[in-house]
């Protein structure tokens, strides 16, 4: 998918109410590019395979199926908003610092480290709104994962069937940053990545039907 999506507020708040075009920008949930890849696939042994049709090999190999979601996205939207002089901190607006330079993403994850240029931002002039739009001039990381199961049902007597199969979240432990904070009043954490999610989970299960 490649789209766009665009609205005046994501959480019922303005920057000026007075003119409300000035907080258009894209929706925080926007990602332009969205790749999602689903397959289902047997293992190519056992009877009905192309590989060890007979033998113990066959009947072990045989009937299993590894199915998988893989996703890939782009970055959501990073707010740049707040101001620190109080003077700036308008009771009834939301005020968002200037763009001062290009808000270039550095790409720092660790401990410390700017996921984008912060000083590409700086205090508006002394009662007046920053120039900085809604979610218009910084993007997060994207988003690479890839949930994988591998399930075979046993056939028992009559109708009795046993299906297992074990699940991997997150197969190859990649880790997912949030986003980074835009925050401008926060100064210790602006730009900053401070937490992730989604970390490898694997789980096992059974059914039994008769």
């Amino acid at each position: 998918t490649l789209s766009r999506s665009e609205d005046d507020s994501g959480a019922f708040t303005v920057q000026n109410p007075i003119d409300l075009s000035v907080n258009r920008g894209p929706s925080n949930f926007d990602r332009k590019h969205n790749l999602v890849i689903s397959h289902v696939t047997p293992f190519p042994f056992g009877r009905r395979g192309r590989y060890l049709r007979e033998g113990i090999a066959g009947s072990v190999l045989g009937g299993w199926s590894v199915s998988g979601v893989f996703a890939a996205r782009s970055g959501t939207p990073v707010d740049i908003i707040g101001v620190r002089l109080p003077a700036n901190a308008t009771q009834g607006v939301t005020n968002r610092p200037d763009v001062v330079g290009d808000p270039t993403i550095l790409g720092g994850t660790g401990r410390g480290e700017l996921w984008f240029d912060t000083s590409a931002f700086a205090e508006p002039a002394p009662g007046t709104f920053g120039n900085a739009r809604r979610n218009s001039n910084v993007r997060g990381p994207g988003y690479v994962n890839y949930n994988m199961t591998v399930s075979r049902t046993f056939r028992l007597t009559g109708s009795r069937r046993l299906l297992v199969n074990a699940s991997a979240f997150n197969v190859t432990n990649t880790t997912h940053y949030r986003n980074p904070s835009g925050s401008f009043t926060t100064a210790s954490t602006f730009g900053r990545i401070t937490s992730s999610f989604g970390e490898r989970q694997i789980r096992f299960g059974g059914r039994f039907t008769f």
